[in-house]
């Protein structure tokens, strides 16, 4: 167990499966406090479930991060039942595939609501907390897309690009409150979601992803 993380308390969002899950299981056996974030409640169940069985602490929270008022009861779920949080990871995200002018506007906005839009919503009512206990640790999943954009996936990697100026900026904004906020930039992640962007991407560029 680590001496750092022990009791820590950690909201990961979409963390019921992929990067979300290994971080939450990951943190979970460090010691943290796990509030699992996720609309599948299947999925988010599981991980708690995992966890717990573990010897670990957790709790899931059903929450769609494009919507305010659900961000808002399960920030103050979190607060009643553990007091305090420590560690917010942004990780919910989705990705799709088009050229940008064939990119249904629905599209765009459902990426850009769930990867920058949630990633806001979330930072936005936990940073007070964090700001009043005077400390905090914030991790943002970007993207190495949003550094450097690829065909086919605008939107995606807006919404990343995104996620990297916001870190930037309120890094700078919460730096006096001992709150530090930091962008993760993964390229491919062996993850269910990967699997399934692999048989799109090879269509689109007629290669072969191993």
């Amino acid at each position: 167990m680590d001496k750092v993380l022990r009791e820590k308390v950690s909201i990961v969002t979409g963390a019921g499966r992929g990067i979300g899950k290994a971080i939450s299981l990951n943190l979970a056996n460090k010691g943290s406090v796990i509030a699992i974030i996720d609309i599948n409640e299947a999925d988010g169940s599981e991980v708690c479930s995992e966890i717990v069985s573990n010897g670990g602490k957790a709790t899931y929270f059903k929450c769609d991060v494009k919507n305010e008022d659900e961000i808002k009861q399960m920030v103050l779920g979190v607060i009643n039942k553990y007091g305090k949080v420590d560690i917010l990871v942004n990780n919910a995200g989705i990705v799709d595939f088009a050229n940008l002018w064939e990119t249904p506007t629905e599209v765009w906005d459902n990426i850009m609501g769930i990867n920058l839009r949630g990633s806001f919503l979330c930072t936005k009512h936990i940073v007070p907390y964090m700001i009043n206990q005077k400390f905090g640790r914030i991790i943002n999943m970007s993207s190495a897309v949003g550094k450097q954009a690829l065909p086919m996936m605008s939107a995606y990697g807006a919404s990343k690009a995104g996620i990297i100026a916001m870190t930037v900026a309120l890094a700078k904004e919460v730096a006096p409150y001992s709150v530090t906020v930091n962008a993760v930039c993964p390229g491919p992640i062996d993850t269910t979601l990967w699997d399934e962007s692999k048989k799109v991407l090879s269509g689109i560029f007629n290669i072969t992803t191993a």
